[in-house]
């Protein structure tokens, strides 16, 4: 693990700041854990505004609940 990895775990860097430093340590890192740690943070950016907007619901549970969509109207 680097250190974007456990500075961001412990909680003393935000998304857009490790994102920041992972691309200034993306030739040191190697590709692998790189590409690993985009991904993740990525999603956690994702899951970050996913709770900014969507207070009280669960990302997964909305995604593959049809109703939702159906009650949402979206594709009208």
């Amino acid at each position: 693990m680097c250190l974007v990895c456990i500075e961001y775990e412990k909680g003393k860097l935000k998304i857009h700041e490790a994102l920041r430093n992972i691309e200034e340590m993306k030739e040191s890192i190697g590709e692998e854990h790189y590409d690993e740690t985009i991904t993740f943070l990525t999603s956690e950016a994702l899951k970050e505004q996913w709770d900014e907007y969507h207070l009280g619901h669960d990302i997964e549970d909305v995604i593959f609940d049809d109703e939702y969509w159906k009650k949402s109207g979206f594709g009208d």
